[in-house]
């Protein structure tokens, strides 16, 4: 008899060595080959998938739903399953990393540059996956995988961390914004309605003293475009500048 055929129900493979399967109404990590790599006691997903994620399927054929349902929460270390309403974490070997407490599916960010796992769940874990910021230094962090550096949110207020988590300016500007196609990680930042543009060691760039800022490539290079008071500005990505009109 195919070790495969006893599951009630697959999520196909993707370019993973597991995945999901159900046995009596539960759900539990398999091998390719079928072989369990944990107890079937984890809940069948399929409610939670319909109900959550409603208007994806409407978009989706029934193929691509079961294809989109194992990367929504997976990826080749890491899975998330939930268990008596409440998400944790497995790895690719079906141990459990994180307990079952969680509200919502959490997804690691894996990275080389990262001494820590960051969940989406905006939680950083060291090695041993314990948290280890002090969660009353900031409200809520976001890292950005192209620029390197954590977003912190504290007070009704925004600031910058390095990788370190070590905290590069204070939380005092009414919005950062990041834009991924600035390889330089340079960060438009909003400060009592005026704009200013700072890099990811908290150097400013350019002081928060315009109305509007965008920036241009061209030849790789980079060019911030600030208007204040009718006039226009061009700066190179080290703030110096380069043009001016009335």
């Amino acid at each position: 008899m195919d070790k495969l055929s006893k599951y009630e129900k697959i999520i196909p493979y993707q370019d993973i060595e597991y995945t999901v399967a159900i046995l009596n109404g539960k759900a539990g990590l398999i091998t390719k080959e079928g072989e369990p790599l944990t107890k079937f006691i984890y809940d069948d997903l399929e409610d939670y998938y319909k109900n959550e994620f409603l208007d994806v399927f409407d978009d989706l054929g029934v193929e691509d739903i079961e294809h989109w349902k194992l990367t929504a929460y997976e990826n080749k270390k890491y899975c998330s399953l939930r268990l008596n309403g409440k998400w944790g974490l497995l790895n690719n070997k079906g141990e459990v990393v994180l307990d079952f407490k969680y509200n919502s599916p959490l997804k690691v960010v894996e990275r080389d540059d990262l001494p820590y796992h960051y969940l989406n769940t905006n939680v950083l874990l060291n090695e041993n996956w314990e948290e280890f910021i002090d969660k009353n230094k900031y409200d809520h962090i976001a890292y950005n995988a192209t620029v390197c550096a954590l977003v912190y949110f504290k007070n009704l207020k925004f600031g910058l961390m390095n990788l370190n988590c070590e905290f590069v300016t204070e939380p005092k500007f009414d919005d950062i914004d990041i834009y991924n196609e600035i390889p330089s990680g340079a960060f438009f930042v909003s400060e009592d309605c005026k704009k200013g543009v700072i890099d990811k060691d908290g150097k400013v760039i350019l002081d928060s003293i315009y109305d509007e800022i965008s920036y241009e490539i061209k030849e790789k290079e980079i060019f911030f475009i600030a208007k204040a008071k009718n006039h226009e500005f061009k700066f190179n990505n080290k703030g110096d500048l380069l043009e001016q009109t009335n």
